[in-house]
């Protein structure tokens, strides 16, 4: 709908300029307008992150949650990864590990989406010290997303642990 679609716009504006609490009234206001509309759900998304960049991190997470478990598409995908994201902001380690897996066995068809999740799970693999599986997560992107930014990154993370 056209109202979330532009409240959602302005909110990233907002966002982007640094006005965060237009951003949350504008988010808040596209999920008002229209629910369950496109740009809505993406509003609710950002609300769910500005959430967690305000220290809570468990109402972005159930948020986020409530997102991911509602849709399969890319908007599904999406609020799962900033889902796996915000726990390992957060230090949460192995449940952004569960998180960012989750992109890849429930959204299969969201090919960005599982780029970046992979590419995120070699970095907590990294960080939980486990080098094998990072390495696993760093080959998959390249092979499977070859030419892709993410696929970059991997071959330079990869080249990093060996």
């Amino acid at each position: 709908g056209v109202r979330a679609r532009i409240y959602y716009m302005r909110g990233m504006t907002y966002r982007m300029d640094g006005n965060v609490p237009a951003a949350r009234q504008d988010f808040l206001a596209a999920r008002e307008a229209q629910p369950g509309d496109p740009y809505a759900v993406r509003a609710a998304i950002e609300h769910a992150v500005l959430l967690a960049e305000d220290g809570d991190a468990d109402a972005a997470v159930s948020a986020l949650t409530n997102i991911a478990t509602a849709r399969v598409d890319a908007i599904g995908a999406e609020a799962q990864y900033r889902q796996g994201m915000i726990l390992r902001n957060a230090g949460r380690l192995p449940e952004a590990e569960e998180a960012l897996m989750r992109v890849g066995y429930v959204f299969a068809d969201a090919a960005p989406w599982n780029a970046r999740a992979l590419l995120m799970l070699g970095k907590v693999s990294e960080e939980m010290e486990k080098n094998e599986a990072a390495r696993e997560h760093y080959r998959k992107v390249i092979q499977q997303f070859a030419g892709s930014r993410e696929a970059e990154e991997a071959r330079t993370r990869l080249e990093m642990i060996r």
